[in-house]
C-alpha cells in the first residue's frame, strides 16, 4: 500500500488536531451556582469578556479553565488576575451553595475544598491580600476508595458540589473560595493543580458566631509545597489522604470534614435575589438566539452533564463534506425546563420576574451527502448563547444535552478548512519550487555559456 505525500500530511495534521482537542478538555471551572435556592451564572471566561456590555457577576473573574500550580503566588487565592465582582448573592446562614462544574477529567483525582472570608466593608471593593481571614467550611478527599473530585463529583453528583453555610455564622458579606486540587501530576512539587474561584455572598440571619484565629489562614500561606496533601503520588498504594489546610469550622464549636450532599432542590417559595448596584439584566437583548420557540427556565439546581467552556468564535456550525461542499447547523436546547417561581428582590434592586429563554431550534441544510466534520468552536458558542438567553436561570439540562451531542463528533472549522486545502497548498508550494529550480538552472546555464565564451 502506498500513500501520497498529501495523504500523509492530512493524517499528521489530523493527529495533531486530535491531541490538541484532548488537551482542551483537561481542565474545568464552576459554570453556575445555586445559592439558597436561586440560580446564578458563574464567570464564563470564554464568553463574558467578549460581550458588550460585559455582564456583571457574583463570581470574581478567572482567565480560563486552567490551573494554578504555585502555592506561594497570590493567584492561589481566587485565581490568576482576578478582581472584585460587581454583584453579591444573598444567602441565609444554614442554607446551601451548589457549585456546578464543567467537564472534569477522570484523571484529575483529588480533594474538593471550600473556604469563606468575611469582608470588613464593601465586598465589591475588598481584596483580602495576605491577611489570615479564610476559614474552611467544607472538605472531602479520599474515602472508601473514592476521590471527591472525580468519583463523587462527576460519578455520583452530576458535576454538582453542595456545601452548607454554617448555621450560626454571623451576618455579613463573605467571599466563598471553592476549589478542586488535581493530583495527577503531584508526585513532586510543583505538580499539583489548583482550580480556585471566589464568589461574593451576603449572609443573612441572626447568627453571632465567627471562627477564632486557630481556624484562620491566608492565601498564599495556607498551603506549602511540602504538605502531604500537596505533594502526593497518586500512583502508589495508599489507603488515606491528608487534605491540606486547616480544620473545618462548623460554627458550633466542633470540627470535622463536612462533605458535599446531593444537589440542592429548588425553592418552593419565591426565589430571593440580592440587592445589586446596577441593573440586574445580565445580557443584552441581542444575545438571545433568534427565530426560536420560547421555553421558561427553572430555578432548580441545574442537572448538568459534562460541559466544557473552551471556545466561542463562530455563530453557526460550519461543516465540510468529503466533496468540499458545506452546510450549516444551529444546535439548540431540546429540553424545555419547568416554570420558575417569580423572583423578588431586596429593597435597592429592580424587580425581577421569571425569565423566558429563546432556544434555537435545529435547522440544518446540507449541500451534499457523505462524511462531514462539525466545528467544535460553534458547539461551545451556541451552548454559551443558550445559557445567556436563559438567564438568570440557565437551562443547563437542555443546553448541555445539545452541546454534548454536538461535541461528540466535532472538529474545528478553521482546521478542517486547512486540512481540506492541504493538497492544493502543497501543489502551490511544489509549483513555486519547480519554478525556482527552473530559474536557478537557467542562471547556471547562462553563467556556463559566458564562461566558455
Amino acid at each position: 500500500m502506498s500513500f501520497s505525500r498529501s495523504t500523509v500530511n492530512v493524517a499528521l495534521a489530523a493527529t495533531i488536531l486530535s491531541a490538541a482537542l484532548s488537551g482542551v478538555h483537561a481542565h474545568g471551572n464552576v459554570q453556575s451556582l445555586t445559592i439558597d435556592g436561586s440560580v446564578y451564572s458563574g464567570y464564563l471566561p470564554y464568553q463574558d469578556p467578549y460581550m458588550n456590555p460585559v455582564p456583571d457577576r457574583i463570581m470574581r473573574s478567572i482567565p480560563g479553565n486552567g490551573p494554578i500550580e504555585d502555592v506561594t503566588s497570590s493567584d492561589i487565592q481566587c485565581n490568576a488576575g482576578t478582581s472584585p465582582a460587581a454583584l453579591v448573592a444573598s444567602a441565609a446562614a444554614g442554607s446551601q451553595i451548589a457549585f456546578n462544574w464543567t467537564a472534569w477529567p477522570d484523571s484529575h483525582k483529588g480533594p474538593v475544598i471550600t473556604y469563606m472570608a468575611e469582608a470588613p466593608s464593601d465586598i465589591t471593593a475588598y481584596e483580602p491580600g495576605t491577611d489570615a481571614v479564610w476559614f474552611k467550611i467544607d472538605e472531602a478527599g479520599y474515602e472508601n476508595g473514592k476521590w471527591a473530585g472525580t468519583d463523587i463529583l462527576t460519578g455520583e453528583q452530576n458535576s454538582i458540589w453542595t456545601v452548607t453555610i454554617p448555621a450560626g455564622l454571623k451576618a455579613g458579606q463573605y467571599l466563598v473560595r471553592h476549589e478542586i486540587i488535581a493530583l495527577h501530576s503531584a508526585g513532586t512539587y510543583p505538580g499539583a493543580q489548583f482550580y480556585p474561584s471566589c464568589t461574593q455572598v451576603e449572609v443573612t440571619g441572626s447568627g453571632t458566631a465567627s471562627p477564632d484565629s486557630s481556624f484562620l489562614v491566608s492565601f498564599p500561606g495556607a498551603y506549602a509545597g511540602s504538605d502531604p496533601g500537596i505533594t502526593f503520588n497518586l500512583y502508589t498504594t495508599f489507603d488515606s489522604y491528608t487534605i491540606p489546610g486547616p480544620a473545618v469550622w462548623t460554627g458550633d464549636g466542633s470540627t470535622g470534614g463536612a462533605s458535599s450532599t446531593a444537589a440542592v432542590a429548588s425553592s418552593t417559595g419565591n426565589a430571593v435575589t440580592t440587592a445589586v448596584p446596577t441593573s440586574v439584566a445580565e445580557f443584552p437583548a441581542s444575545s438571545s438566539v433568534e427565530s426560536s420557540p420560547v421555553v421558561t427556565t427553572s430555578a432548580a439546581a441545574p442537572s448538568s452533564s459534562a460541559v466544557d467552556d473552551d471556545d466561542d468564535t463562530c455563530d453557526v456550525i460550519i461543516t465540510t463534506s468529503a466533496g468540499g461542499a458545506t452546510s450549516t447547523t444551529v444546535p439548540a436546547s431540546t429540553t424545555p425546563a419547568a416554570t420558575s417561581p417569580a423572583a423578588t428582590t431586596a429593597a435597592t434592586s429592580p424587580a425581577v420576574g421569571t425569565t423566558s429563554t429563546s432556544a434555537a431550534s435545529p435547522a440544518t441544510t446540507s449541500a451534499t451527502s457523505g462524511g462531514s466534520t462539525t466545528d467544535c468552536n460553534v458547539c461551545m458558542n451556541t451552548y454559551n448563547k443558550c445559557l445567556s438567553a436563559s438567564q438568570p436561570n440557565p437551562d443547563f439540562t437542555g443546553c448541555s444535552a445539545t452541546k454534548d451531542t454536538c461535541m461528540s463528533s466535532c472538529t474545528y472549522s478553521r482546521r478542517a478548512r486547512n486540512l481540506h486545502h492541504l493538497p492544493q497548498k502543497r501543489e502551490q508550494v511544489n509549483r513555486h519550487r519547480r519554478s525556482q529550480r527552473s530559474a536557478d538552472f537557467g542562471k547556471r546555464s547562462e553563467k556556463q555559456r559566458l564562461s566558455r565564451a
